[in-house]
């Protein structure tokens, strides 16, 4: 059994990593670039787009769900998908901060940097 850490991360610090994780692999990009494109679609179709197995293409929509970024409505025989927009609120939050790194003297912002 592993140490027993203590969580001193706020709500906003754990969904911005629940998004991270989501957007992380390139199959959910695909996912939310086609959501993008189209107001929704269906789990069977996602499966046929992406060449993976329908338990894959759930395992995906899993994580997209568990971060916000998608709502899930069943039909007969296959679920509706569609993007949630406020899903991105976190990212959107975190991206906003980083233009305060501009104003700052001491940041190198020269992209050649490493």
């Amino acid at each position: 059994m592993g140490a027993i850490k203590p969580n001193d991360y706020t709500i906003e610090e754990l969904n911005f990593s629940k998004l991270g994780r989501a957007y992380a692999h390139p199959a959910r990009r695909r996912i939310i670039n086609t959501l993008l494109e189209n107001d929704f679609y269906r789990n069977v179709d996602f499966s046929n787009d992406l060449s993976l197995s329908e338990p894959a293409v759930k395992q995906h929509l899993d994580k997209l769900a568990e971060a916000g970024i998608i709502t899930t409505e069943y039909f007969p025989h296959y679920y509706q998908i569609r993007l949630n927009i406020s899903g991105f609120d976190p990212m959107f939050t975190f991206v906003k901060s980083l233009d305060s790194l501009q104003e700052k003297p001491n940041i190198d912002t020269d992209s050649t940097a490493i």
